[in-house]
């Protein structure tokens, strides 16, 4: 009965190999390349920076859209702006203004100023 399952387990591996191998590459690219990052984030003084405008980023909302007198407005922080890109900005604005908001309050907090 052992014989029978190790042969068929056998011939699935086997079979599958291509698959597995594929998998195990993938995964072995995805350490590689996130070893490269930290490596280059070791390296850069700006990191922990950039990282929190990225997190930043993510939980800012996008400019809402809606039409008003046949023309679609864009929408942030309760501003009207007549295009795409300059709603865009003032949200890039917003999250680099936030970024240094909260670095401010960190020096803030380490220097005993707060």
């Amino acid at each position: 009965m052992w014989t029978g399952v190790f042969c068929i387990v056998l011939v699935t591996v086997l079979g599958l190999r291509h698959r597995i191998q594929a998998w195990l590459d993938a995964r072995e690219a995805r350490k590689l390349a996130f070893r490269a990052e930290q490596e280059r984030q070791a390296g850069d003084p700006l990191a922990h920076f950039y990282l929190t405008v990225a997190e930043i980023n993510e939980k800012t909302p996008p400019p809402e859209t809606f039409e008003r007198f046949e023309r679609t407005i864009w929408r942030f922080e309760n501003k009207n702006y007549l295009n795409a890109e300059g709603a865009d900005e003032a949200r890039r604005q917003a999250v680099l203004r936030d970024a240094r908001a909260f670095y401010q309050d960190v020096d803030r907090l380490r220097l005993g100023r707060g």
